[in-house]
């Protein structure tokens, strides 16, 4: 439990970080380029973060389509024909549809 509140308190850290590097980087397109390269920076700021927000969804539904489904559905069936539990078959199950998808890309 330790390890994840010191894991959550530097990503907190880190995301302020961030943010007042955001905020110093949109002051200086101001102070350059006037209002319309500050509001052409932040319409590029939330392009790149819908695309990663986008990727990020699309990395997501691919893990989940092609390894947590098709894991859990060849362990399910496992424990109903073979003397083994779902919980004995699920690790067993993911790492072979983890090398199957290794050996497809």
């Amino acid at each position: 439990m330790e390890i994840l509140s010191n894991l959550l308190d530097t990503a907190l850290a880190l995301s302020g970080q961030l943010v007042s590097l955001f905020g110093r980087l949109a002051t200086l397109v101001a102070e350059q380029f006037g209002r319309t390269g500050q509001l052409a920076f932040y319409l590029v700021l939330i392009v790149i973060t819908l695309l990663a927000a986008w990727k990020a969804l699309s990395l997501l539904f691919s893990i989940l389509r092609y390894l947590v489904i098709p894991s859990v559905a060849v362990a399910w069936l496992g424990s109903l024909f073979l003397p083994y539990t779902f919980t004995t078959l699920l690790p067993v199950s993911t790492a072979g549809c983890s090398l199957v998808l290794l050996y497809k890309a």
